[in-house]
């Protein structure tokens, strides 16, 4: 497959829009409109809740305008990955394999199973390392099950004695490989053991931010055969130093005067549906509620930027806003009356702008799964000029899963 045509497509694609995505609603104020055409806004103004929850969830047919269609349905076609078809392994498991294992647990080693078991690419994988594998789930059925050498590193010592109990609780069936669970920080040398032999495969699901550039490392720089990743929490990349990776995307975005920003970073990470109308309707309510507070910050007490006040239990939204604003404020030691907060919530002007952030949101939020594609591009470029056989593809259920991308890295 042709990554560095599709991450030059997608980036000619998101370039006209770069003020849409590049920078928070809330981050812009009081220029939060400037980047979306009026005549977006006023549609959706128009709009019920019902409405509002099937356009967020990147559907157009209760848009009018021809112009926000074409943005809907080009985003939908470019943020597009392909989807791998795995053969189900037939295994009748014993009823203890997945206790207390929880369905998007369940349904991820599932599909790893199945895809390392049928894949060409792996049919000489002898050994298996489990990357902040914690309890060790995945290494348990892996190695039980299906008879691979597995071992689980992990940070948390906690998380890896609790595995060890389960490992002792249920002993192994005849045929089960060996199951190790080792202390370690990734990254760092494990000569002690020469775990990295050429039938070794290094798994990283769900890898934080940087944590899955040090896993591309350590099959770059190792005997190991191949790697599974799966990325999350971009967020916690840093713009400036962790991306790009690739030569190909610092050329082609040094020539278009484009990056990623820490704010794009964060809607890479948060790019899903709303599952339910009820999650839609909280996070609604939260918008807002976090709008208004930064708007009453900018204009009585000259917080020009942001001010990060944490989130807070469903509940208090649920409640009224002074309530929850008095208390944040407080926090930070700004001390204002219920009476006022609320005068300020209920003005006009003030629930014409937050009901307009919203909407400008809903608009910005169909960017997060491009943003999300590009990184992953980037990375597929990466491990390509770095002599890697790659592909990427969707493995997981997004209902159940949302970072449902993987990237097989094999070596030729």
């Amino acid at each position: 497959m042709d990554y560095r045509k599709q991450f030059n497509e997608l980036i000619q694609y998101l370039a006209p829009y770069k003020k849409m995505w590049a920078k928070e609603v809330v981050f812009s104020y009081p220029n939060y409109i400037e980047p979306f055409p009026q005549e977006w806004i006023s549609e959706l103004l128009e709009k019920n809740d019902q409405q509002l929850w099937s356009i967020d969830n990147g559907e157009t047919k209760y848009i009018e305008n021809q112009d926000l269609i074409k943005l809907f349905d080009g985003l939908d076609k470019i943020q597009s990955f392909p989807t791998i078809d795995v053969k189900p392994t037939v295994e009748k498991y014993p009823s203890w394999a997945f206790f207390r294992v929880k369905n998007k647990k369940k349904h991820e080693i599932q599909r790893i199973v199945d895809f390392i078991s049928h894949n060409q690419s792996l049919d000489k994988t002898k050994k298996i390392i489990d990357i902040g594998g914690g309890q060790g789930h995945l290494a348990r059925i892996l190695s039980y099950y299906h008879g691979h050498d597995v071992t689980v590193i992990d940070q948390n010592q906690e998380f890896l004695e609790l595995g060890i109990k389960r490992a002792k609780k249920y002993p192994a069936p005849d045929g089960a490989g060996v199951l190790t669970f080792k202390k370690h920080t990734f990254g760092e040398s494990l000569k002690d053991d020469s775990k990295y032999c050429q039938e070794t495969l290094t798994l990283g699901l769900h890898t934080c931010g940087p944590l899955a550039h040090r896993h591309f490392e350590q099959l770059i720089e190792t005997d190991g055969q191949a790697l599974l990743n799966f990325g999350c929490c971009y967020n916690r990349l840093d713009p400036e130093i962790d991306i790009p990776l690739s030569q190909f995307a610092k050329d082609l975005l040094s020539q278009k005067n484009i990056q990623l920003t820490k704010h794009s970073l964060t809607l890479a990470t948060r790019g899903h549906k709303e599952k339910t109308f009820e999650s839609f309707l909280l996070k609604k309510r939260v918008k807002e509620y976090r709008c208004a507070l930064h708007i009453y910050m900018y204009q009585y007490h000259s917080q020009l930027e942001f001010t990060g006040v944490g989130s807070e239990h469903p509940r208090v939204y649920e409640g009224n806003f002074e309530v929850y604003a008095q208390k944040k404020l407080n926090e930070i030691k700004i001390d204002v009356s219920l009476s006022e907060l609320k005068s300020f919530y209920e003005s006009e002007k003030i629930q014409e702008t937050i009901k307009e952030m919203f909407r400008a949101n809903i608009i910005r939020w169909q960017f997060g799964r491009a943003l999300e594609k590009w990184i992953l591009l980037d990375r597929a470029i990466y491990l390509e000029e770095n002599g890697l056989n790659t592909e990427m593809f969707t493995l997981f259920d997004p209902e159940l899963s949302p970072r449902n991308v993987g990237l097989l890295a094999y070596k030729k």
